[in-house]
């Protein structure tokens, strides 16, 4: 989105009354016993934990030092939650956003464990916020190549890494998008900054003789392979992620051709997550949950772009004209978008039987 565009005035209330929400649901919710084990680890403040990098540990030591209960265990995660969401809107960059802005709003409100994640204190919850920032960070790098930008992204890409290991993941698969940041000198220089913030827990990491890495890749309990249980389920989870839109979300990813390099890395990234947990999902030790909770923003970014203020089809902004519309059915007679990237511009006519503009 344009910097000198003014975000509209229901993506602030939409936010607002989320928060006040997710305080409440974090205040009167019991804490889960993944959220009590990340509590134990908050008592005793470190570069590193037995199975997971220490932000969400840092996250809950410092709202708990602020507010006592359940909500300060959860403070922090909520407010990452809305700021995720925030981020999110700032990532979708499609026809049509700013004059429908409850179209992508009812969107995000589809994509579940964007909400659970919103207010529970878990290593995805960090994960997700820091994976927006990161995209939004490379968005305005590649717009921008500098010292400054270059740093911001590389201590971003250390917060992601803090977060969970499978951060590794999201910044791999922008790199394959676009190999010719290894001929780019600020790119190094992002790298040599996120590996310096990172230095710590690569230490403990060294001083507790990889631990986190021996668990995660040899020690993790097994149990026998089941394609019910593990790639059946996989898939079930991916269908749960959307909830009834999923049908729009993968026929959007599998349409969707980038137009430049930031685009493409949302592809890339989108596309190599939910592979890289399918194949994963044939291995006795591997998780049926869904791919990763990164995906919503890869999917969102990837889904949003055919969204458009006609009411009754889904437009691209392209066609024979800059800013004419060219539909994406065949309905019968005219129709007439009052919002279309430059004027009021008919929507182009189709009879049945007749082919679309492209």
């Amino acid at each position: 989105m344009p910097m000198n565009q003014t975000t509209p005035r229901l993506v602030p209330a939409f936010l607002g009354c989320l928060l006040l929400l997710n305080l409440v649901q974090a205040a009167f919710t019991e804490l889960l016993y993944d959220e009590a084990y990340y509590w134990y680890y908050a008592q005793n403040i470190s570069w590193g934990y037995f199975d997971h990098p220490p932000m969400v540990a840092w996250m809950i030591a410092l709202g708990s030092n602020l507010i006592p209960g359940e909500l300060g265990v959860r403070v922090v995660s909520v407010l990452m939650g809305i700021g995720t969401l925030f981020l999110l809107w700032l990532l979708i960059d499609a026809p049509g956003k700013r004059e429908n802005p409850a179209r992508v709003l009812l969107w995000f409100l589809s994509i579940t464990l964007l909400h659970a994640y919103g207010f529970l204190s878990l290593p995805d919850t960090p994960l997700l916020f820091f994976t927006a920032l990161f995209l939004l960070a490379y968005r305005y790098f590649l717009r921008s190549p500098g010292m400054v930008p270059a740093v911001g992204l590389g201590l971003v890409m250390a917060a992601l890494m803090y977060s969970k290991y499978h951060a590794a993941l999201v910044i791999l698969f922008v790199l394959l998008s676009n190999l010719k940041l290894l001929r780019s000198g600020y790119a190094w220089l992002a790298l040599a900054v996120s590996l310096l913030a990172y230095f710590p827990h690569l230490y403990w990491l060294y001083e507790q003789e990889f631990v986190s890495v021996r668990y995660h890749l040899f020690e993790r309990p097994n149990q026998p392979y089941s394609f019910s249980k593990f790639t059946a389920g996989y898939f079930l989870n991916l269908i749960a992620l959307f909830g009834l839109t999923f049908p729009w979300a993968y026929l959007s990813l599998w349409k969707y051709r980038p137009t430049d390099t930031f685009r493409r890395s949302l592809k890339f990234v989108a596309w190599g997550i939910f592979l890289f947990f399918l194949f994963s999902s044939f291995q006795a030790n591997g998780s049926p949950g869904p791919p990763s909770p990164t995906s919503p923003y890869c999917f969102s970014s990837v889904s949003a772009w055919p969204m458009n203020p006609c009411s009754r089809c889904l437009l691209k902004p392209t066609g024979t004209k800059p800013g004419w519309p060219a539909c994406r059915k065949w309905p019968t007679g005219t129709r007439w978008c009052s919002k279309t990237p430059t004027a009021r511009l008919p929507c182009t006519v189709f009879t049945p039987g007749r082919r679309p503009l492209a």
